[in-house]
């Protein structure tokens, strides 16, 4: 199946398309291990699948993370929150990623106080996840073509 179509993204093709996307700017980022500490396992969930070296890679430059079991559960689905850490996540391994400071913008699902709050207005104020009525939509399954969307807007935005 085509990763565009899924209507549900899961965790093995968030970090096959973020390598995808992004895998020839690597060069340009920082791996910061100490600030994205990357959790061991001795049972490996990743081994011998066909995405092992995409997360690997993703886990290596702390643009996603284990679980605090040490597994990487390859095969659970991605939430919009889960997108918008990630996206948020590799924003701060840029070194030079300027930091806009964003307002005003009221997320009905999202409090201020919420751990959550500053990863979707990172991508909200980027456009790189919509809002609908002012609501986040936290919770949500992220889809093929919505995860593809927001990397490539991201892509295009470093380009910049």
């Amino acid at each position: 199946m085509h990763i565009l179509t899924q209507e549900r993204i899961t965790r093995k093709d968030i970090a096959f398309l973020l390598i995808y996307y992004l895998g020839d700017l690597t060069l340009f980022f920082e791996e910061k291990p100490s600030l994205y500490p990357v959790v061991k396992s001795e049972e490996s969930d990743t081994k011998d699948i066909d995405e092992e070296s995409y997360i690997n890679k993703g886990l290596s430059i702390g643009w996603m993370r284990n679980f605090p079991d040490g597994r990487f559960y390859p095969d659970d689905g991605v939430k919009r929150h889960h997108l918008a850490l990630i996206l948020h996540r590799v924003s701060k391994s840029l070194p030079l990623f300027p930091n806009k400071s964003v307002q005003g913008i009221e997320v009905k699902d999202v409090t201020f106080n919420d751990y959550l709050y500053p990863a979707v207005l990172f991508a909200v104020s980027h456009n790189l996840l919509k809002m609908e009525d002012g609501t986040f939509g936290k919770e949500k399954t992220v889809n093929g073509y919505e995860a593809a969307r927001a990397l490539s807007t991201f892509r295009k935005m470093l380009k910049k």
